[in-house]
């Protein structure tokens, strides 16, 4: 997947839902401090930055790289 992927509201919200995440643990992942961050991504309301959707790119080819018997 790539960056573009995840720079529109939409799919940022879908590579959350696949990943299993609460918006908390998006928050977390992607640097911010409050849940309310994702949400407002999600929603539209502020701008999801290249560097945001090249995180979500990196710690998505991460997660699916890695066997699924690692502890999380």
């Amino acid at each position: 997947m790539s960056s573009s992927d995840y720079a529109t509201p939409e799919g940022l919200r879908e590579w959350r839902l696949e990943l299993g995440y609460t918006q908390k643990q998006a928050a977390d992942a992607l640097g911010f401090k409050h849940r309310s961050s994702i949400s407002q991504l999600e929603n539209g309301h502020q701008q999801i930055t290249p560097k945001v959707a090249k995180l979500a790119a990196m710690i998505w080819n991460y997660e699916h790289a890695t066997p699924k018997w690692r502890a999380k």
